[in-house]
């Protein structure tokens, strides 16, 4: 849960000590399960979440995931950890290409939704998986453990990043229940989760980011190239890797602004495909 506060900038934590508003706001969040909640009392209080969540992100310094360890520390029931990588498999979205606040907002809230979604549809797994780990020194909350899971299926799975500057992880639910012939609730709710992640990575444009070719191409969903793109072992489909990857973006200036302030103080070619319309980035 390294949240990385003052890392870049050694004023974040006294900015959000100061606050005045953040603790009022705070105050107003209960501490309530996720997924206990009626649709009506998660209505009133997703707008508390709204505007306390918009709060901490206008602090200096602080994106999604810092808030969200912050926040799920405070409300452990109520709110899970939404990292870059959770965040990711939840949404579709890659955090990494937005700069704007207020969209890190709604891509925020965006997950809270989809979180609970899961947790209600999958009430009694979750109950069985806690079950399971009532010995632990510290009790996993609902949204704790639905973060871990979708944290390791994006960056273990996904993305086949089983590295870390404390070791190596050595399996995840998927791999390891594959092997067997009873599942575990964990490896049912990766699995499921993992079928939904995938119908979620869609967009009106497509970024190709080719690194060895160190270009960017834009397409326009439904051309030739889109409808041809297929995941391989160095090249994602919503996400990086080693060679690159293809990113979904909602709008043709949202593709333009990530191309700019990502790879074109790296010298990448930006190349807008003839199946969008033309455009200049000088």
């Amino acid at each position: 849960m390294y949240a990385m506060i003052d890392r870049y900038n050694s004023n974040e934590s006294s900015r959000i000590m100061t606050s005045s508003t953040i603790p009022l706001l705070l105050a107003k969040v209960r501490n309530e399960d996720l997924s206990e909640m009626s649709d009506d009392e998660w209505i009133e209080e997703k707008k508390n979440i709204h505007l306390l969540l918009k709060e901490l992100l206008s602090v200096q310094g602080v994106g999604l995931a810092k808030a969200f360890k912050i926040l799920h520390l405070k409300r452990p029931k109520l709110l899970p950890i939404l990292d870059s990588y959770v965040i990711k498999f939840l949404t579709g979205r890659d955090v990494t290409t937005i700069f704007d606040k207020g969209k890190l907002l709604e891509l925020g809230l965006s997950g809270l939704e989809i979180s609970r979604d899961i947790l209600l549809k999958n009430h009694d797994a979750f109950s069985r998986l806690q079950q399971q780990l009532v010995d632990l020194p510290i009790p996993f909350t609902t949204v704790r453990l639905l973060d871990i899971l979708c944290w390791t299926t994006e960056k273990w799975d996904i993305r086949g990043i089983i590295t870390a500057p404390y070791g190596r992880a050595g399996k995840s639910l998927l791999r390891f229940d594959s092997l067997k012939e009873n599942t575990k609730p964990g490896q049912d709710l990766q699995t499921s989760a993992l079928k939904k992640r995938a119908e979620r990575v869609q967009g009106e444009y497509w970024v190709n980011v080719d690194k060895p070719t160190k270009t960017c191409t834009i397409h326009v969903r439904g051309c030739e190239y889109d409808n041809r793109k297929i995941e391989t072992e160095y090249k994602g489909i919503g996400n990086l890797k080693r060679d690159g990857g293809w990113l979904p973006f909602e709008s043709l200036k949202e593709a333009q602004d990530y191309c700019k302030e990502r790879w074109m103080k790296q010298r990448f070619r930006i190349i807008s495909h003839k199946c969008s319309k033309k455009y200049s980035l000088s």
